[in-house]
């Protein structure tokens, strides 16, 4: 089953800020949010009751893209994307 994704503000903004300096970021967060939708507990669960659970996606040097690691909560419907933390290749 297909579940809609929605993300807080903050994130969406994060991945467009990125996004001018890294042009395969959407890309790969595409990937991942075509992933998540089909797939929510991949992600690993923090213990904290609910379907909240966090997910890290190395990054690919050779495209440019950060790693992506998203905090989120999912039901059966859809998954909330809450937080981003993008790690780029020179941290």
């Amino acid at each position: 089953m297909l579940r809609e994704i929605a993300e807080d503000g903050y994130v969406s903004e994060a991945i467009d800020a990125a996004c001018q300096t890294y042009v395969r970021l959407r890309d790969a967060r595409d990937g991942l949010l075509w992933l998540l939708a089909r797939n929510p507990a991949i992600g690993r669960d923090l213990g904290l009751g609910g379907m909240r659970r966090i997910h890290k996606q190395d990054m690919h040097l050779a495209a440019g893209v950060p790693e992506i690691t998203i905090l989120y909560e999912y039901n059966d419907i859809k998954i909330e994307i809450r937080s981003v933390i993008l790690r780029y290749p020179n941290d």
